[in-house]
């Protein structure tokens, strides 16, 4: 097979494996925005979880007392009791409000990136990308 023929098939001499250089020029917001709202939906939900493996794993080892006794020692005016102050409500309730905000903000911050790329590219051309089918 000739050159123009292996061209046509998209096969090279060299066992099958074509390099494809392409330019990422543009990237779609409302995809970039579903993506980030996805990742950072994830983080929220991890981020719900460690919290409650955290207050869990504190409350069944026994250190609200020893924090407590802590902050009595460093505090002149009696310390609060952290028990109560920690509550499994309050945590849990502090990490549903942080997951809240991550996906906000981390949906937001993905469909800005991905304007400002956009308008980068404008002025550089986008990043070259070479794929290959070599297996």
């Amino acid at each position: 097979m000739n050159s123009t023929a292996q061209r046509l098939t998209g096969k090279s001499s060299d066992g099958g494996r074509r390099l494809v250089h392409l330019r990422l020029v543009n990237i779609n917001v409302l995809s970039a925005a579903k993506v980030s709202l996805l990742v950072s939906l994830g983080l929220a939900i991890a981020g719900i979880v460690v919290a409650f493996v955290l207050w869990l794993l504190i409350a069944q080892l026994g250190l609200f007392a020893p924090i407590n006794e802590l902050f009595a020692t460093t505090t002149s005016d009696g310390a609060e009791n952290i028990a109560k102050i920690f509550s499994f409500g309050t945590v849990l309730g502090l990490a549903v409000l942080g997951g809240i905000v991550v996906v906000i903000f981390g949906t937001l911050v993905g469909a800005l990136f991905a304007v400002i790329y956009n308008a980068v590219t404008r002025v550089v051309g986008g990043l070259k990308l070479t794929f290959t089918n070599a297996k």
